[in-house]
C-alpha cells in the first residue's frame, strides 16, 4: 500500500494517505469557486466568501474583499472567454452552414426518437414498422441495436463516449446515418481528434461554446454556435427543433445518477472532478429552458417524455407497455389513465 500520493488534473487535487483520501481540493473554473475537504471537515470559498462546515452543518460565514490580483484576474479571464466566443461564432459562422443548412424543415411532419443511455431504454419497445419515424443515438447509445439510426451525435471522445468502441462507431452505417461530432475547443480527455472524424463515413463537425459560459440555446444553427451546456441530449436537441419534426420522443433520458441501459455504472473520477449528481440537475435545469425555447420558435413540435425520471412532468409523459409490466408500484393511484407509446405511434403512422 501506498503511503503517501498525489493525485490532480486541471480541476482537483487529491492527498492521499495510507489508502485514503484526506484532503480534496476542487476548483470549478465558471464558478471561481475552491472547495476543500479534510475527513469530516470542509471549507468553501470564492472570491467574496469562505464558508466553514463540520459534519456537513455550515458553522462559520467569512466575508472576504477581493485584492486588486483576484479582479485582475477575473477580468483577464472575462477578456479571454470574449475573445474565444468571437472566435468561435466566426468559425460556426462557416463551419455550420456545411454541417447544418440542408436539414432546415428536413423532417416536417415527422417524429424523431432521440436516444439516450439511460437505464429505461431496456424497457424501450421500437415500433420499427412506422415508417413516419426516425431515430438519433447520443453518445454510446447506438450500441442499442434494437433500432436503425439516422443521426448519432457525440463530443465526448474521452471516458464517456468512444473510447471503447471506437471501431464501432466508425464502421456504424444505421439508415444512412449521420454522424455530427462536436468540438470541445481542445480540451483533453473530451476533444475527438480530427484523425479520427476524417476516417468516419457521413461525418459533420459543429462548434459547441464549450468551456466558456453561459451557454445558450441556437436557433440559426447553419451559422450560429450551439449552446453547449454539458450535456449531449440538449445539443442534439437544437439539431432536432431545426429540422422541425411533428413530434420528438425523449427515450433514455432518465437525468438521474442511475447508470446506464448496459448495466455499467457512473465513475465521477473520469469526469475530472465534476460532481454526476451537479451534471443531472443542471441537465432537469436546462431542459426546463429548452421547453420555453421550444415553445416560443417551435410551438408547432411536441416534446413528449418517454418512461421519464428526472424530467417527469416537464413535458407530456408517455410510458411503454413493458415498463409499467415491470413498475407497477409506482402507478399505483395513478388519477389519469397510463398513455401508451406503443398505442400513440401506432395510432397516428
Amino acid at each position: 500500500m501506498l503511503l503517501f500520493r498525489i493525485i490532480k488534473n486541471g480541476w482537483y487535487k487529491k492527498i492521499n494517505l495510507f489508502g485514503f483520501f484526506t484532503i480534496y481540493k476542487r476548483e470549478l473554473i465558471d464558478l471561481y469557486c475552491h472547495q476543500t475537504y479534510l475527513y469530516l471537515f470542509k471549507t468553501k470559498e470564492n472570491r467574496s466568501i469562505k464558508l466553514f462546515y463540520l459534519f456537513g452543518i455550515r458553522l462559520y460565514k467569512e466575508n472576504k474583499k477581493p485584492s486588486f490580483d483576484d479582479i485582475k484576474s477575473l477580468f483577464n479571464r472575462l477578456l479571454k472567454d470574449e475573445r474565444t466566443i468571437h472566435k468561435l461564432q466566426l468559425i460556426a459562422a462557416n463551419l455550420h452552414p456545411k454541417t447544418f443548412s440542408e436539414f432546415k424543415n428536413s423532417n416536417n411532419g415527422q417524429d424523431i426518437v432521440l436516444i439516450g443511455s439511460g437505464p429505461t431504454l431496456n424497457f424501450f419497445s421500437p415500433q420499427n414498422h412506422c415508417v413516419n419515424i426516425k431515430y438519433c443515438a447520443l453518445n454510446k447509445a447506438f450500441t442499442y441495436d434494437k433500432v436503425k439510426y439516422d443521426y448519432l451525435f457525440t463530443n465526448d471522445f474521452g471516458f464517456l463516449s468512444l473510447n471503447d468502441v471506437t471501431e464501432e462507431f466508425i464502421n456504424y452505417e444505421g439508415n444512412n446515418c449521420i454522424k455530427f461530432l462536436g468540438d470541445h475547443n481542445g480540451k483533453r480527455n473530451w476533444q475527438i481528434p480530427e484523425s479520427l472524424c476524417l476516417k468516419i463515413k457521413n461525418c459533420r463537425r459543429y462548434k459547441t461554446n464549450a468551456w466558456t459560459y453561459p451557454s445558450e440555446f441556437a436557433f440559426n444553427i447553419d451559422t450560429e454556435i450551439i449552446g453547449n451546456f454539458c450535456t449531449i441530449s440538449l445539443q442534439a436537441m437544437q439539431f432536432l427543433l431545426y429540422t422541425n419534426p411533428r413530434r420528438v420522443f425523449l427515450v433514455g433520458i432518465d437525468t438521474t445518477n442511475n447508470g446506464h441501459f448496459s448495466g455499467s455504472e457512473y465513475d465521477e473520477a473520469v469526469r475530472n472532478g465534476e460532481k454526476v449528481d451537479d451534471l443531472h440537475r443542471w441537465s432537469a435545469r436546462d431542459w426546463g429552458k429548452l421547453k420555453d425555447f421550444a415553445e416560443i420558435y417551435y410551438p408547432d413540435t411536441e416534446i413528449i417524455s418517454v418512461n421519464p425520471i428526472g424530467l417527469k412532468a416537464l413535458f407530456r409523459n408517455v410510458y411503454t407497455r413493458d415498463y409499467v409490466k415491470n413498475n407497477q408500484e409506482l402507478f399505483e393511484g395513478f388519477e389519469e389513465p397510463v398513455e401508451y407509446y406503443e398505442d400513440i405511434v401506432n395510432q397516428e403512422n
